[in-house]
């Protein structure tokens, strides 16, 4: 049987996508071949955070039937994992699976390839407990390496879903984190970014409690010293100057930061149900600026908010023209 496989939305998929790439290759009855490729299956790796998302997926499912008549398409991840049921109601995808599913993507061959229609979403674990076949040795053609530290989210901002698709903020132990950077450093990768969907939130679910800080204090003791480390976005309320006089002085840690703001207007934040405000943003900004006036820094935003108003869009505008960002995603 001939796999193949495509990604939507964040890092964290692309690490997930290549966790069950792994499986597969390991699964005698299939092999691995590109999107472009004829194959049996066809598995999206989907993302809900927004309605563009959504649609690409299912724009992927209806042209690869059409290019593939008899094929079997599997949508799996964050959009399965909130709409399976109406995903499954569409002639263009055979199964939907959620999560937790996803990580056992083998099991689901042998039922798709017979016809099975299903859409399955499990409760989500308290835990965040890597298994050994959970790991990656390698990102496809990709010159960076990525480690899942964390999974799901504990805020509930009014304009995302995530915390509901992927649940409860969970980490992985400090030790299975260092298994998986000494694998990725085997493997010849000398930058290794680490990702979730809460990243501030890292270590407060662990017995005995971790951090972020702390997290890094380890990588950087255990792993081999030609590897530097990245950190992937993180919620501005849970940057501290701890983490960023560590970011300023080791040279192995990137000078990076990608710092969602989403508005510059005081109002939608709070109707945003943001952890923090407009005054505070440009300290943390200034702060990391005054420590070294090199520090990359990337934006979220988002216009458009309902509610907006012309004043408010000015608010952000004003707002970014004298922060010293190196990035926008808007």
């Amino acid at each position: 049987m001939r796999v193949a496989f495509t990604t939507l939305g964040c890092r964290l998929n692309l690490y997930e996508t290549e966790a069950m790439r792994r499986r597969v290759r390991e699964h005698a009855s299939a092999s691995l071949v590109s999107w472009e490729e004829e194959a049996e299956v066809y598995v999206i790796n989907s993302c809900t955070v927004t309605a563009r998302a959504e649609q690409k997926c299912r724009q992927l499912a209806r042209s690869v039937k059409k290019r593939t008549p008899g094929c079997k398409v599997m949508v799996v991840g964050c959009y399965s994992q909130l709409r399976g049921q109406s995903l499954l109601q569409l002639p263009e995808i055979d199964m939907a699976l959620g999560i937790e599913e996803k990580k056992e993507i083998d099991r689901y061959f042998p039922l798709v390839a017979g016809g099975q229609r299903l859409a399955l979403a499990a409760p989500f674990p308290k835990s965040l407990a890597s298994r050994p076949d959970e790991w990656i040795t390698g990102m496809e053609e990709r010159s960076r390496g990525m480690i899942k530290v964390q999974e799901g989210c504990n805020l509930r901002c009014s304009f995302c879903a995530i915390w509901s698709a992927r649940g409860p903020s969970r980490s992985s132990a400090p030790r299975e984190v260092v298994r998986q950077a000494e694998i990725l450093a085997a493997a010849g990768y000398e930058e290794i970014v680490l990702g979730g969907v809460h990243l501030g939130h890292y270590g407060r679910d662990l017995h005995p409690a971790c951090d972020l800080t702390t997290l890094l204090e380890i990588l950087l003791e255990k792993i081999d010293e030609r590897v530097r480390f990245r950190l992937s976005s993180i919620d501005p309320s849970e940057v501290n100057s701890r983490l960023l006089s560590m970011l300023a002085k080791e040279p192995r840690l990137c000078r990076y930061l990608h710092l969602p703001l989403q508005s510059g207007s005081d109002g939608v934040l709070r109707r945003m149900r943001r952890a923090y405000d407009s005054t505070r943003y440009r300290a943390l900004v200034e702060e990391i600026f005054g420590l070294d006036p090199d520090f990359g820094i990337g934006v979220d935003l988002i216009v458009g908010f309902p509610g907006e108003t012309e004043e408010a869009f000015e608010e952000t505008r004003a707002l970014l023209e004298v922060l010293p960002v190196s990035f926008y995603h808007v």
